[in-house]
């Protein structure tokens, strides 16, 4: 069971600027035990300009002074490896920070050098080159995926391939160099005893960056069983091994998790179809028929990315959606505040945006902040215990979060957290990958799993009228009032026969 951290927004014990900090988790971590996980993710907490909050790394051998120190690190590692817990870090490695050493120096060597070779250049069109190679556009941004550079002599030179912002030039893994770097840094972090990693847009590797005949980014990358991305996962999974702590990797795939999961790949991949499948029956059991092609899924409903599914949903179907998520076979994480039910913040003022998709699509997409607002932990106002009463968050806390602060649900036996709590300790008596559906009926999600003593049947209602529950002992139930014979639309429940 993983947690994923988004540092930002998690608790700051001393930023003035209001940003979340690796002190801030230590302070907090016994919040994350008491939800009864294994493990946490950390979203990047590497050196960047934070032109993507942490998603441009300009050096991955440095804790970034906004969260803190490397020392803060090692105290939060060990803080965290003292309570049972095992850490991942989020690794970047299709693109760069334009910041990076490696970027400048390419830009500093000139056309042709090897230094450029790291990196995906190429001349523009016309007899200038003033054209950009391609007219093909970012899926992240919707604006153009070339940027031209300045040669060390002054004149306008050759453009460079970003998929996502301009700030984030995408690495050349055709060149051995790059990979070889990769291991290396890998190999730093598991040295400090490091548990693994969480690999960010990880089939994005391999892309013909010259086509043309495509309209966006995502177009250009290529999954076939023989691209360059599954030797480079071949040779970065070769770097866990030998390690007496076990690391573990799992896959940002969104292309399919299946073709990048294997023996000498990827251990696992995070199971995004039931993310996508909305609150449709058939849909969702495609979906998780999907996933569980996989050798080991990580499921998922929410992460720093996608609106909160309590507001996606709504808050009885996120809850109902959660603890199916919980029953399926493999690992499953939560993002930071799911225990909550956080809602997504729709309303933040517009001068407050702070994602580049925001910026770069000209105003015409709010990005994805309204997930990322700083976690309410108590009182009745802003800013909820997240950081000092004299200092004001990254992104403002609505009033509303009042109502979900980790304070006021502690003392609730019918809250989100104390159903969650529940939830996970229930979730322990699961054992191995056995899994069969129970029935298939267009108003539900129906199967069973087993335990040591028997089997456990969860069951998801979809439809608009309750569903007759056979005799059995409730174990876990999504409403705040346990079922009594029926199980309410937009529920979810396990019962032991």
């Amino acid at each position: 069971m993983f947690y994923q951290i988004y540092p930002r927004s998690y608790a700051c014990a001393g930023s003035s600027q209001g940003v979340g900090d690796l002190r801030g988790i230590i302070d907090r971590l016994d919040h994350v035990v008491g939800l009864g996980v294994d493990a946490v993710w950390l979203s990047p907490v590497f050196c960047s300009p934070q032109v993507d909050h942490g998603y441009d790394v300009s050096d991955y051998y440095a804790i970034d002074p906004i969260f803190g120190t490397m020392a803060d690190f090692d105290e939060l590692l060990q803080a965290a490896h003292d309570r049972g817990l095992r850490v991942l870090l989020d690794m970047v490695p299709n693109h760069t920070s334009d910041q990076h050493a490696w970027f400048t120096a390419a830009v500093a060597a000139g056309r042709g050098a090897r230094e450029r070779d790291w990196y995906l250049f190429r001349d523009g069109r016309g007899a200038d080159g003033a054209v950009p190679p391609t007219d093909v556009l970012g899926s992240f941004t919707q604006t153009p995926v070339w940027t031209r550079v300045t040669e060390p002599d002054g004149t306008p030179g050759q453009w460079y391939f970003h998929l996502f912002t301009a700030e984030q030039p995408d690495l050349n893994w055709l060149n051995p160099a790059v990979l070889a770097a990769f291991e290396q840094i890998w190999r730093f972090w598991l040295d400090k005893g490091v548990d693994g990693f969480r690999v960010d847009v990880a089939d994005h590797l391999t892309k013909d960056v010259d086509r043309n005949d495509v309209r966006f980014g995502n177009d250009l990358l290529t999954h076939d069983a023989d691209n360059r991305t599954h030797e480079v996962l071949r040779a970065l999974r070769s770097t866990l091994r030998g390690y007496e702590h076990q690391p573990t990797a799992i896959g940002e795939i969104w292309s399919g998790g299946a073709s990048y999961s294997s023996d000498d790949e990827f251990p696992q991949t995070f199971g995004f179809p039931i993310l996508k499948a909305g609150w449709d029956a058939p849909a969702l059991r495609a979906a998780i028929q999907e996933v569980l092609a996989d050798t080991e899924p990580v499921w998922v409903i929410d992460n720093h990315d996608t609106p909160r599914s309590a507001s996606r949903l709504g808050p009885a179907r996120s809850r109902a959606l959660t603890l199916l998520m919980l029953g399926l076979p493999g690992a499953a994480c939560l993002y930071q505040g799911q225990e909550l039910g956080l809602p997504n913040v729709d309303d933040l003022p517009d001068e407050v945006l702070a994602d580049p998709v925001w910026q770069r699509s000209g105003g015409t997409d709010r990005g994805r902040d309204g997930c990322r607002v700083p976690l309410p932990w108590s009182g009745s106002q802003p800013p909820f215990g997240f950081c000092d009463d004299e200092v004001e968050p990254w992104l403002p806390q609505p009033p509303q979060f009042a109502g979900f602060t980790v304070e006021s649900q502690r003392r609730d036996p019918t809250s989100t957290l104390e159903l969650t709590r529940r939830w996970l300790g229930v979730r322990k008596q699961l054992v191995g990958a056995g899994f069969q559906w129970r029935d298939e009926a267009p108003d539900r999600v129906h199967f069973q799993r087993p335990t040591d003593t028997g089997t456990i049947d969860v069951l998801m209602n979809l439809g608009d009228t309750s569903i007759a529950l056979p005799p059995g002992r409730i174990l876990a139930h999504s409403d705040p009032k346990p079922p009594d014979g029926w199980l309410p639309p937009d529920a979810a429940v396990w019962w032991e026969v």
